[in-house]
């Protein structure tokens, strides 16, 4: 993906953005080091209060830039276990910053794109976002730490539910089960992102740093376990010919709809 990333800021609310929307701002390795470079940097400021995660283009994200995984695959898994464990250092680093990290979704999160979205603390979506899983689809589990969001937050039957069914969930059915915490029209998907940030940072930052700990959002007791099963799990998935062939099956449907 290039080093697409960006970090700005309006007073102490930082803006990353993501963008590549020729390739759905999808997620790989230098995806992951670009993230992970500046979630440090914000962190190391220690002049922020609150942090925006966005996107430029028609998606939020894609996920794994399967086009890459398939092109690796037949070297072996070793490139898509560093990949999981890029990603993984990216979601720890997001759940561990002692600030409050907003997600602006201003269009599709699929797969990892969902996973990452779901990290986030609080969700501002456009009325037209949809979040896919994606993962059974392409004979796979999950990674990112989806399955442990969504049954933390759902419980397991909702959570398997959303995994197994074959509808996304849209931004509105998001906010009524409490993945979505506000739905607002593209036009205002900036600034209504922007204004709860700026609420947030108005608190003091020892407060927020202890609430969240207290809440579990700033440590996710056990999250970085269950990463770990769920590496290994994909891995798994991964090593089978139903993966291999859902993979050459939807790469050559990306490759059709762009010609």
């Amino acid at each position: 993906m290039a080093n697409n990333i960006t970090l700005n800021e309006t007073g102490d609310v930082a803006i990353v953005t993501m963008y590549n929307d020729e390739q759905a701002n999808t997620i790989d390795m230098p995806f992951c080091e670009g993230l992970l470079r500046t979630l440090d940097e914000i962190k190391g400021a220690q002049r922020y209060k609150a942090v925006i995660l966005r996107a430029e283009g028609s998606l939020f994200s894609a996920g794994g830039d399967l086009a890459q995984i398939l092109e690796r695959l037949d070297r072996g898994t070793e490139h898509l276990e560093a990949l999981i464990d890029a990603f993984h250092a990216v979601i720890l680093a997001i759940r561990r910053l002692p600030l409050p990290v907003i997600a602006s979704v201003q269009g599709p999160a699929a797969g990892a794109g969902f996973s990452l979205a779901m990290t986030c603390d609080a969700v501002v979506a456009v009325n037209s976002a949809k979040f896919v899983v994606g993962y059974p689809k392409l004979g796979t589990s999950s990674d990112g730490g989806l399955s442990f969001q969504l049954t933390r937050r759902l419980g397991a039957a909702r959570a398997l539910d959303i995994f197994l069914r074959k509808e996304p969930v849209s931004a509105c059915e998001g906010e009524l089960l409490g993945l979505v915490q506000y739905v607002t029209e593209a036009a205002s998907l900036d600034d209504t992102t922007l204004d709860l940030a700026k609420m947030m940072s108005t608190y003091a930052s020892t407060a927020v740093t202890e609430i969240k700990s207290l809440i579990g959002t700033l440590s996710d007791d056990g999250l970085e376990q269950h990463l770990e099963r769920e590496k290994k799990a994909f891995l798994r998935c991964a090593s089978t010919v139903e993966f291999r062939a859902s993979v050459v099956h939807f790469v050559q449907q990306s490759v059709a709809r762009k010609q």
